[in-house]
């Protein structure tokens, strides 16, 4: 190769030049005593390899899996099912094959293996001589704290035999940041997230397991759901699969879905239901039951339907409060609703689940519409004295009474048009409808 910079030189001899400077540079550092130096492979020399899967077509050999959702929808009743499958080697959902038996370990930072995490897995029918919890890490002082995925990869690695381990659940992964010492892991920080998955990912690659690292949604709505993962996106990005769990609004079904899925197609999900169970000695717990179809409703769709029932619900429950005392006027409901957070067809909505009538009380400009709790039985009376109005006497609209009295004016000018309960300018003509 040239050392003049202005001559490229010939395809071959830039080639050649790749395939011969590393080794040169790197022998010089080496020489030196300068440290690192750049791992460079040709694509030829690398021979494809087909993914390996634990549960095929979601949770893959040698890879992080992510699975996220709000607390109390099932995410961990989902690892515990995923973790008794494994354990039995019997089929996922869907009757999809599964390899085989093997070992599982779980981090659980949130419920207690005694009478949480063991009456589950009990309750989904677990191989619990396959189940492992890794509680803490004893110090050299007899003292125990809690596992960091920064400072005690390598010691479990050392200490334990992963040879037939083919999961590992860590549930959440953000409650595992212990910081190293001098410095703390942000879970907002992409950098530290970035940092901890990919000596997961390195981990779970050198040992041929999967693990599966659960995270929390944030509260925000109307956002992607991708972006919804509580801390830095690398929470989404790092993991080659993540899988979200969430309600399916208006039934009692809740959904597993994909979020995204770089090593298979994401078409569709599951449903499942979480099923109370007794188990020895009384014991209450409860267990997922899957459905026996696919979902092919797309995580987006499924969280924006739950955010609408919940609006909904909320506005159920403020319409209720605000027409406890009897019907009010529908000027003061919506400037109310807004000010407690709700849209005009949040309003509707809830309007129309409670059976309230709005109603059309009053003439012309001085009519306004009127919301009526299902089922009350208030009369409306309204007195309309148009002629007070338009400065004539209550003397003078008595005297004229009897001149009117063969007129059909029905205490109308007799200019203005009659207009009716039933006014199409109602409910679809207000602000709201």
């Amino acid at each position: 190769m040239s050392d003049d910079h202005g001559d490229d030189g010939s395809g071959e001899e830039r080639r050649a030049g790749i395939n011969h400077a590393q080794p040169r540079f790197a022998a010089e550092q080496e020489r030196q005593g300068q440290g690192p130096s750049i791992v460079v492979v040709r694509a030829s020399e690398i021979e494809p390899e087909r993914v390996g899967w634990i549960w095929p077509g979601i949770i893959a050999r040698g890879k992080v899996t992510g699975l996220v959702g709000h607390p109390g929808l099932g995410k961990s009743q989902v690892a515990t099912d995923a973790a008794a499958t494994v354990s039995t080697g019997r089929p996922w959902p869907g009757d999809v094959t599964n390899d085989g038996a093997g070992d599982v370990i779980i981090l659980s930072a949130e419920d207690d293996p005694a009478d949480t995490g063991v009456p589950r897995l009990i309750a989904a029918r677990a191989d619990r001589t396959r189940i492992h919890f890794l509680k803490a890490v004893k110090e050299n002082s007899g003292g125990e704290r809690r596992f960091s995925l920064a400072l005690d990869l390598d010691r479990l690695e050392k200490e334990i035999d992963l040879r037939q381990v083919t999961l590992v659940v860590i549930d959440p992964a953000s409650a595992y940041l212990i910081p190293k010492k001098g410095k703390g892991i942000d879970r907002n920080n992409a950098g530290d997230v970035r940092t901890i998955l990919d000596r997961l990912g390195a981990f779970a690659a050198r040992h041929d397991l999967g693990v599966l690292a659960i995270s929390h949604l944030n509260k925000s709505s109307g956002a992607r759901a991708i972006t919804r993962i509580m801390g830095s996106q690398e929470w989404a990005a790092a993991p080659r699969a993540v899988f979200i769990v969430t309600e399916d609004a208006g039934t009692g079904r809740r959904l597993f879905l994909p979020l995204k899925n770089n090593l298979a197609p994401d078409r569709f999900g599951y449903s499942f239901e979480i099923e109370d169970k007794i188990i020895a000695e009384g014991i209450n717990t409860s267990a997922v039951v899957w459905g026996s179809e696919p979902v092919t409703i797309s995580a987006d769709e499924a969280l924006a339907a739950a955010a609408m029932k919940k609006d909904t619900s909320r506005a159920v429950e403020f319409l209720e409060e605000v027409l406890s005392e009897g019907p009010m006027d529908q000027t003061d409901i919506v400037r109310l609703g807004k000010e407690a957070g709700f849209t005009e067809k949040n309003l509707r909505t809830a309007r129309e689940k409670l059976g309230v009538t709005p109603r059309k009380e009053g003439f012309g400009a001085n009519g306004k519409w009127v919301w009526m709790p299902a089922g009350d039985a208030t009369v409306l009376r309204l007195v309309v004295n148009n002629e007070a109005k338009n400065g004539i006497s209550p003397a003078h609209e008595k005297a004229s009474e009897g001149s009117n009295e063969g007129d059909n004016h029905s205490g109308r000018d007799a200019d203005q048009p009659e207009e009716h309960e039933s006014d199409p300018v109602g409910p679809d003509g207000d602000g709201v409808a």
